[in-house]
Formats: C-alpha cells, structure tokens, sequence
C-alpha cells in the first residue's frame, strides 16, 4: 500500500507534459531586439553576402511594421565576378531554447525562385555536436517542406514510425553521406514555396522533449489549425517586456496573462524524430532559432538539384545576372512564440520528480 501511494504522488497526469505557457513573442519591430543580423561568410558557400542590421535596414532588407517583419533578399543589383554575393539576411535569436519548449512561427509567405535556399532552423554550440533542427528548408522552389535533424555520430532513426511524413534519410550523423541529415518530407505540397505563398503561408510548429522531436504544419486554409495554433494578438505586457511564463494547475488555473498551448490535441505530427537508436538531449542541446536566405551553395546551387528543378543557365550566373528573378525571395513572418513547461513539469520531463 506504502508503494502505491508513492507512486500516486509522484504520478503526474501526462495531459500536462503537453501543455506550454508562452515564454517569449516576437512580432514586428521586436524582432530587432530579439534577433541579431550576422554579417557573416555562409557556411553552406553560398553565392551570398550577408550583411549586418544598419546595411540591412539602408537597402530595406530588414523592416517592420506593428505585426510583420521582412527578411529580403536583393532585388535590384546585378553582379560581377568580383562581388561578394547578393545581399541579403541571416538572423540569429539572442536567446537558446532546449527541450521542454514549443516554437510557433506563423508565416505568410517564404523565399521561392531558382536559386534561392531559405531556412527556419535551429543550433546548437560545437556543430554539429550542438545538434541542428531544420524546421522549414528548401531550394529553387521546390515543394515540398524538408524537416531534418543534423548531429554527431550514433544518432539514427527507424524507418517507420508514428508521423504524416515520408521519411529520406534516417541517419542524422552529419559527418556521412554529404551531410544530408535525417530528413522527412511533408506530405503536404502547400508545405513550401509558391503554394504555401499562393494560400496565405500557415503554421510550423516544433515541439522539443527529452524523448521526441516533432513537427506540424497547417496550412492557412487549413480548416484543422488548432485554436491555441491560431491565435493571434499581442500579448497584453506589451512588447518589450520580460518573457512571460505562469502557472499550469491541474484545475485549469493560471496567470490570466498567460497563454497556453496543449500539443496533446493537435493529432499526428507531420514530423516525429525518436529516441529508440538516438540520445536525443546529448545530441541536441540548447539551440538558438536561425531564419536566413542564401543563394546556389551547397544544395541549391549543386548541379542535380539545379539543373532538375527546372532552373536555366548555372546557379551563381543566374543569381548573378537576373536581379528581378528575386522580387518574391523574402521572407513575411507574423511572430515566433516560443512556449515552455513550467519549472515543476520541466523536472518531470527530465524524469526528475519529487514527492
């Protein structure tokens, strides 16, 4: 009897292992406080030249209003040989996110066009040791979404499990197979490029555990969108204030500034990374969300990829000579929310529990 009480008090109802109280949101202007532009050499070699926020907001590659934020590529310049690359964004969160989170990004429309390699993802320090999540990924415009893992060795995924995708690659080890990770396509055309842009754009979830990696998306026509997915309004702190988190009673009490979120009822995820041949907390840690748009590179500027995208000339010439190629190469984000367990449930994730 003695053991059974225990484990009664030490037993939490697994519904709230799934509900999340928003941490951080970031719409319009505050993505210039919540974001860094990084001025850097792209790491994928690409026919690109990332510049920083002042160079950004000169050439309106970076603006905002009230309730959007613009991430662009150049859409004016031709190119010479001797150019870096076309201008455009990279953006890094200040802030990194480990398991027991959920982010949120409602979007209206992504980059598309030959040549261009768009991306909503996430990183750790030491890649790929940090690990890598790759929410939304894609080039030259080809539906639809790809979501991947990218990690150190030892870290695989089975062939079949609980998910709408079709799955790619199952080894996540981005040091084999010319770092393709272990991706799954979306089932969904409307995932990626000028379907989801003709449709309005939609909805991409990540929710990280201990156990589990899982992905959604909803279409903006989607007439499935969960309620806590879609709502949209600026939390009522205001903008600029700290991150907002409260309380998850059993009895449905709470800070009545909060906003919830409960993944149990969202159905199927379209995406589901496991742990059965992967250690996936030691393989990825705390990340840091990157949103950014390069040119060609390693992927949409290889040969086959180009070439059977339906792509003329070569990447970097086109890229180069075609300016007005790129007018629909941006990005038109709403917000970001990213969500987390409180602390008491956040122990429970970890398999930490207390009597």
């Amino acid at each position: 009897m003695i053991t059974i009480a225990l484990l009664l008090l030490c037993t939490v109802p697994t519904s709230l292992a799934h509900r999340y109280a928003l941490q951080d949101e970031t719409i319009g202007h505050k993505f210039f406080y919540d974001f860094e532009h990084e001025a850097i050499n792209d790491p994928t070699h690409g026919r690109v030249d990332y510049v920083d926020e002042a160079t950004a907001r000169v050439f309106n590659l970076s603006y905002a209003s009230d309730d959007r934020f613009i991430l662009r590529g150049d859409h004016t310049s031709r190119l010479s040989s001797y150019d870096k690359g076309r201008k455009s964004v990279r953006l890094l969160s200040k802030k990194a996110y480990s398991h027991g989170t959920v982010i949120v990004a409602d979007i209206s429309h992504m980059p598309t066009g030959c040549g261009t390699w768009p991306a909503l993802w996430s990183v750790g320090d030491n890649w790929p040791h940090g690990g890598e999540i790759d929410i939304i990924e894609g080039v030259n415009n080809r539906s639809p979404n790809l979501v991947s893992l990218h990690s150190s060795e030892n870290c695989r995924q089975p062939s079949t499990r609980r998910q709408k995708g079709t799955p790619v690659t199952n080894d996540c080890n981005a040091n084999v197979n010319f770092n393709t990770g272990c991706g799954v396509k979306i089932d969904n055309d409307l995932s990626y490029g000028a379907p989801f842009n003709e449709v309005g754009g939609g909805w991409y979830a990540l929710e990280r555990t201990t156990h589990e990696i899982k992905a959604w998306f909803w279409a903006r026509n989607d007439p499935d969108v969960p309620q806590d997915v879609q709502r949209s309004h600026h939390h009522s702190r205001g903008l600029l204030q700290a991150p907002i988190i409260g309380e998850l009673g059993q009895g449905g009490g709470h800070h009545p500034d909060t906003l919830l979120i409960d993944t149990s009822k969202w159905g199927v995820p379209d995406v589901r990374f496991v742990n059965d041949e992967c250690d996936i907390p030691g393989h990825f840690k705390r990340q840091k969300i990157v949103i950014n748009l390069t040119f060609c590179g390693d992927w949409a500027g290889e040969y086959f990829a180009y070439a059977s995208s339906g792509c003329p000339s070569t990447c970097n010439d086109f890229v180069d000579s075609n300016p007005e190629a790129f007018v629909e190469a941006y990005w038109d984000i709403s917000s970001i929310r990213v969500y987390g367990l409180p602390a008491e449930n956040e122990r429970q994730e970890d398999g930490i529990v207390g009597i």
